[in-house]
């Protein structure tokens, strides 16, 4: 977060100030702790802001104080993104419109264009994706594949192993 050091809430978000300011208000009104998250998406970072009244009226502060909370917001974002998964897939009847759809979430939640499910053939010389969602400006991914053209040799022997992992190379 050095980004941010010596640097003016203007700077950081046209509207932070005012945000400040109108919570620092509030505090100064009541007499209790005024807490809320804020998001900052010039920074992409997400903070716990805890505004509170210190003083007497005539001579009183307003303290804040902010804490980084943007991986409890990832996480609580992920979580609740396998929930519904999960709910998903329990409700599951239509298998190839389920997955596609399955697919999709998966993509916009990744912020990617496409994803695709694959089943080995047996002889795992042949990747067969026939389940997928892709954006309107790329192609499908849809298709019979040669797995080595997939998968490094690493790879391949680690799926064959049944070790589970993610292929995130583009064709």
């Amino acid at each position: 977060m050095t980004d941010v050091i010596d640097k003016k809430a203007s700077e950081l978000s046209p509207n932070l100030l005012t945000t400040i300011l109108q919570y620092a208000r509030k505090a100064a009104e009541f007499p209790t702790l005024v807490r809320v998250e804020q998001h900052i998406h010039s920074l992409g970072r997400w903070f716990d802001a805890s505004y509170v009244k210190i003083g007497e009226d005539s001579e009183a502060n307003i303290a804040i104080l902010f804490k980084d909370i943007t991986q409890v917001k990832i996480y609580q974002k992920n979580q609740s993104f396998l929930s519904e998964i999960t709910r998903d897939l329990v409700m599951l009847r239509n298998i190839r419109n389920g997955l596609d759809e399955l697919a999709e979430k998966i993509a916009k939640h990744f912020d990617v264009p496409w994803c695709s499910f694959a089943e080995i053939t047996d002889d795992r010389t042949t990747a067969v994706a026939n389940y997928g969602w892709n954006a309107d400006f790329v192609p499908s991914l849809k298709g019979i594949y040669d797995t080595e053209e997939l998968w490094s040799r690493e790879e391949a022997e680690r799926m064959n192993n049944g070790q589970a992992f993610c292929c995130l190379r583009c064709f």
